[in-house]
């Protein structure tokens, strides 16, 4: 992965074989490159992709997850990026596959297949998790 700064904006390219969770953990926890930041644009193909659907009982929250061979077309992810080590991103993904159907859920994780494209406007605005009839919902602790 490489990526460069430039006045609140983070351009990111993601190359082929790399994990998405891993280097969204790269850029947030490792390499502290963003307080908190919003994906603007993101394009590329990926596979072996995580997605789930969440359940909300009460406090009660559980996910179907299934992994998805692919390749996909990444047609949008869209999400928050947080400095936080328990939740560093929350991110819902669409994708489409070879029959030109989309289809998308909460993003665990994924391979990059050819590369990915995106982009991030960046916060300086520290942003927390707080847990909240079972979810872990934002705090702005500023």
């Amino acid at each position: 992965m490489k990526y460069f700064k430039d006045k609140g904006l983070i351009f990111v390219v993601m190359e082929k074989g790399e994990r998405i969770k891993d280097n969204f953990e790269k850029l947030i926890l490792k390499e502290k490159v963003l307080e908190s930041g919003i994906i603007l644009s993101s394009t590329g193909m990926v596979k072996d992709v995580e997605i789930g659907y969440g359940y909300y009982d009460g406090k009660i929250v559980s996910y179907e997850k299934e992994i998805l061979e692919g390749p996909f077309e990444l047609l949008s992810m869209s999400g928050l990026l947080i400095n936080n080590e328990n939740y560093p991103f929350h991110i819902h993904i669409n994708l489409g596959d070879k029959e030109k159907r989309s289809f998308g859920g909460h993003l665990f994780d994924g391979v990059v297949h050819t590369f990915v494209e995106m982009v991030i406007l960046e916060s300086n605005i520290k942003l927390d998790r707080e847990l909240k009839d079972g979810l872990n919902i934002l705090n702005f602790t500023h």
